[in-house]
């Protein structure tokens, strides 16, 4: 069943661009500050990083941090070559290249 879930889950990926919010990631971001003190700012860097892993866990990714969020700009090792390729050498150190944890 899990195998199905992360299938229908692909399904739905925004492969690029300002990634939405979905209800397991803000459930799981609320669940983890319940108890704890957290800015405006540390709640919304957390669930842009879980929002990563959602989408993308076990997957290189170049992404940049955007007033609204994260935008994704290139999935894959391949994918992240050809932006390179794209960009002149000053815009290329604008974004970072991650590889997300698995989500759960």
């Amino acid at each position: 069943m899990k195998n199905q879930t992360a299938k229908s889950r692909k399904k739905s990926v925004p492969r690029r661009g300002l990634l939405p919010t979905p209800l397991a990631v803000r459930r799981e971001v609320d669940a983890l500050l319940k108890d704890r003190p957290a800015s405006e700012a540390a709640r919304r860097r957390i669930t842009e990083e879980h929002k990563l892993r959602y989408f993308f866990g076990g997957q290189v990714v170049a992404y940049r941090q955007t007033s609204r969020g994260v935008e994704v700009l290139a999935v894959g090792y391949k994918e992240i070559r050809a932006l390179n390729k794209r960009l002149a050498p000053e815009e290329v150190c604008l974004y970072t290249i991650d590889f997300p944890d698995h989500w759960r």
